[in-house]
């Protein structure tokens, strides 16, 4: 049936995005900004939304110029709640202090060499390493 095959893209299926969510460690992304204006704010957020799609989480802290000041900041409101830089400093914090305790991940056997592992082994018999 067209349509219905899995393609390939890591060791479960799918796309990188899907393969990237799934394997581990985690990846957090962490960015402060300064930001000029409304369209320079919604910039940061579609950049911060790009991101979230191939890293676990993504923690934004916007602020801007207080008006009138040269040196005074004010943190931006707005930042959507998925994206609030304490929220997902506190996701990063709970999971690292649950990989205290945690068994390592076990190493798979049963991987195939990539192609370019191949190359180098052949590379290596013809030297007659």
């Amino acid at each position: 049936m067209a349509g219905t095959a899995p393609t390939s893209g890591g060791s479960c299926g799918g796309d990188l995005s899907t393969w990237l969510h799934a394997s581990r460690p985690r990846i957090y992304f962490f960015m402060g900004a300064r930001v000029l204006g409304d369209t320079d704010f919604a910039a940061v957020v579609r950049w911060a939304e790009t991101a979230a799609q191939v890293v676990d989480a993504v923690g934004l802290y916007c602020y801007e110029a207080v008006p009138r000041s040269f040196t005074n900041y004010r943190r931006r409101a707005g930042v959507p709640t998925a994206y609030e830089l304490e929220r997902v400093l506190y996701r990063a914090c709970t999971e690292l202090q649950a990989l205290r305790t945690a068994p390592p991940v076990p190493i798979p056997h049963d991987v195939e060499p990539s192609a370019a592992a191949k190359a180098d082994s052949l590379t290596d018999q013809a030297r007659g390493g």
